[in-house]
């Protein structure tokens, strides 16, 4: 509850190991250590959860010698987070994932900030402005009007009650926002990106030339796929954005219009039953093969000859995970316009965009994949994690001078 915070350090004494950090940390950067507090909501394990780009973040910072500060509701683990970071606030250190109080957690968290007095402050939450404020995923009042327009009375009625803490989140997101503006600050979603780094980095490692081959001659022979088959990997995590119907109607199109073409798609997303169904509506379900979620991404763009990314994230403050990781690993990818970190800089050198998501471009778009290689003008190491948070720490450190 309120009065249920917690401080986690090394050993439990988080104060001492403040102490103890800064001193070490300061002879290793030369002098330029930076006291930074990172401001997260509640840390999951789950490898796709955005809260994992937090905990990157801490390691990669207190590795380059800056001491640094975890604020967050909850966590999955509190126990890896008090091997990560400096030091850790926890507001609710009992809490559960779908115990969120957002009002109560945006003022502890408020109070926080001001009591570390940080010299660089990141959050990645929409309920609390700081200096670098990039908050992941969709707004609280997106998610609600997504409940009101595309559910029936009754699962709109289970899904209020899975959620009871949905308009306190957007009333907490709307304070979050005046009291940015007051303080001059901005950040990465559809209010604008106000100079915070992109959500677009890598998490992958990927594999070696020599490991790429044999790992694309494996899987293919896994899943049937001949050698000579041009093979896209869908992305269809959040297949009801719209432009995924139009990439498979495209897609059968092509098929139609040339019935000689090798091509194959496998599917990346959660509702496999939907996707086969879309597929099967625009006239693809013959080529395409519904993978669900995965952890064998490296195998699967060594696979793959093309990332296909369909579905517009405007406005929604997608991470561009599967794009960053897609480029990271040397793959072509093509992209929907307003594809989750489309607005990166990396992707503008590199990303081969369908600006108007209709089956006609989509077929087209593909089309002209299969005649000739795309090519990748970025280099990967741009959208690697460590680029990412060099990133991030060169915006603390002007801030902090």
């Amino acid at each position: 509850g309120a009065g249920g915070s917690a401080l986690l350090g090394d050993g439990g004494a988080c104060a001492s190991v403040g102490q103890r950090g800064r001193s070490s940390q300061s002879q290793r950067c030369g002098g330029g250590s930076v006291r930074v507090a990172v401001v997260v909501e509640y840390v999951r394990l789950l490898p796709w959860s955005p809260s994992q780009w937090a905990l990157h973040l801490v390691t990669g910072l207190r590795a380059r010698g800056h001491e640094v500060i975890l604020i967050c509701d909850g966590a999955d683990d509190h126990a890896q987070l008090a091997e990560l970071a400096s030091e850790v606030r926890m507001h609710r250190p009992l809490r559960k994932i779908r115990g969120r109080r957002p009002l109560a957690f945006a003022r502890w968290a408020a109070r926080q900030l001001r009591e570390v007095q940080a010299q660089g402050t990141v959050s990645l939450s929409r309920l609390v402005p700081a200096g670098i404020w990039m908050p992941p995923g969709p707004t609280a009042w997106h998610d609600f009007m997504d409940m009101c327009r595309s559910r029936s009375p009754a699962t709109f009625a289970i899904e209020a009650l899975h959620q009871p803490w949905i308009l306190a989140a957007v009333w907490g997101e709307r304070k979050a926002r005046k009291r940015a503006e007051r303080m001059g600050l901005g950040s990465n979603s559809a209010e604008g990106l106000a100079g915070a780094p992109s959500w677009c980095a890598s998490r992958l490692d990927p594999l070696p030339p020599a490991a790429a081959a044999e790992a694309r001659q494996a899987m293919r022979r896994t899943l049937g796929i001949s050698e000579d088959a041009f093979v896209l990997l869908v992305g269809a995590t959040h297949h009801r954005r719209g432009g995924t119907a139009e990439m498979f109607a495209g897609l059968g199109r092509l098929l139609k219009e040339r019935p000689e073409a090798n091509v194959r798609a496998l599917v990346l997303g959660r509702e496999t039953h939907s996707l086969m169904l879309m597929a099967r509506e625009g006239g693809a379900a013959e080529v395409v093969q519904c993978l669900g979620i995965t952890d064998e991404l490296p195998a699967l763009f060594a696979a793959s000859d093309l990332v296909v990314l369909p579905g517009n994230a405007s406005g929604e403050g997608g991470t561009g995970r599967l794009l960053a990781e897609a480029l990271h690993c040397g793959k072509p990818v093509l992209a929907d316009a307003g594809a989750s970190g489309a607005e990166s800089e990396a992707a503008k050198a590199s990303v081969h965009r369908v600006q108007e998501s209709s089956p006609e471009s989509w077929r087209d778009a593909i089309d002209q994949s299969l005649q000739r290689s795309l090519n990748i003008d970025a280099p990967a190491e741009q959208v690697s994690m460590p680029a990412w948070i060099e990133r991030i720490e060169l915006r603390i450190q002007r801030v902090a001078q």
